[in-house]
């Protein structure tokens, strides 16, 4: 125990001002705390000897300019001290020399009401700061929700075609052979490889864009369209039959056997870029309930009705 003239002269000092209900300071005239009572130290804790502009969190040089008003001064020096989150209306005043004490030291009392203002201050800026936090984890969230859609359609789809990829295809496929009959249609562009070698993969790729738009137009919207391979497609109908089979070939076959008018980059006349489809189909549930034996079916049925065709003829351009 300190028992110092300095240490008791304090220590009769602070008794004084103990159970102020405002928070109160005795201070030094460089700002260094050498006491406080009950109500400041319910706020600050551990403000005894240290800087009182450091805990309170406020302006070193605005505290310098109050206490040398103070010092200079016979009467109390009304001030504010800005806070990072609230303000504090303060009184300050020099003490007598008293036996003891160590140099001049100053009192800085906080009013009540503005102290009790200043803690629903704070807690408005924390609530606010809060949710400013949970508005940016939202936001955080939405955009990764947002990029996983994108990742997982770009993960679906063909990148040339925009329809569905063969992964995507089979295990869509596969849940619908669970919930509705259908039929699996397999379709393999021929004289495909012509348009490419003569007119360049440009000209390819503009077909089976056409092809894919073509293929997903003439069908519902329930019903799904996929590029499985280079040249190849796949098409499932919703709720088709056996019976179905005539009208949804005709209707497939035209939709890829439209001319697709290419120019290219150059000057010159258009050409029409014409192909055909063999074309296989196979039924769900009546010819199979699996996706891969179904596939396969399809695909054997194709080859067999796979004919030649034309892919070009000039037209004025």
């Amino acid at each position: 125990m300190n028992t110092s003239p300095e240490a008791a002269a304090l220590a009769v000092l602070s008794e004084a001002y103990r159970l102020a209900p405002h928070p109160t300071f005795i201070i030094d005239t460089h700002g260094t705390v050498a006491a406080a009572n009950r109500a400041a130290l319910r706020l600050w804790p551990e403000v005894e000897c240290t800087d009182l502009a450091d805990s309170l969190d406020t302006d070193p040089e605005a505290l310098g300019e109050m206490i040398d008003r103070a010092t200079g001064s016979t009467v109390p020096v009304l001030a504010r001290l800005d806070m990072t989150q609230a303000t504090l209306s303060v009184r300050l005043w020099r003490l007598a020399p008293l036996p003891g004490l160590p140099g001049p030291l100053l009192v800085i009392q906080g009013d009540r009401s503005q102290e009790l203002a200043g803690r629903f201050l704070r807690a408005e800026q924390l609530a606010s700061d809060a949710q400013k936090r949970l508005r940016k984890t939202i936001d955080a969230h939405e955009r990764l929700a947002e990029m996983a859609r994108m990742l997982k359609e770009r993960a679906d789809s063909d990148p040339l075609t925009g329809t569905l990829n063969a992964r995507a295809f089979a295990a869509a496929v596969g849940k619908r052979l669970s919930e509705a009959p259908g039929a699996l249609v397999y379709l393999d562009l021929n004289r495909f490889k012509p348009v490419n070698d003569r007119f360049g993969h440009a000209a390819g790729d503009a077909v089976l864009k056409a092809i894919a738009e073509r293929l997903s137009g003439c069908l519902r919207g329930r019903d799904l369209v996929a590029r499985i391979g280079g040249d190849e497609f796949a098409v499932w109908v919703d709720g088709a039959c056996p019976d179905d089979w005539s009208g949804l070939h005709t209707r497939i076959a035209h939709a890829v056997s439209r001319p697709v008018a290419w120019r290219g980059n150059g000057p010159g006349a258009a050409v029409e870029l014409v192909v055909t489809a063999a074309i296989g189909t196979a039924f769900a549930p009546a010819e199979g309930r699996a996706y891969a034996a179904l596939l396969a079916l399809a695909d054997s049925r194709m080859y067999a009705g796979k004919p030649a065709g034309s892919f070009a003829r000039g037209i004025a351009g």
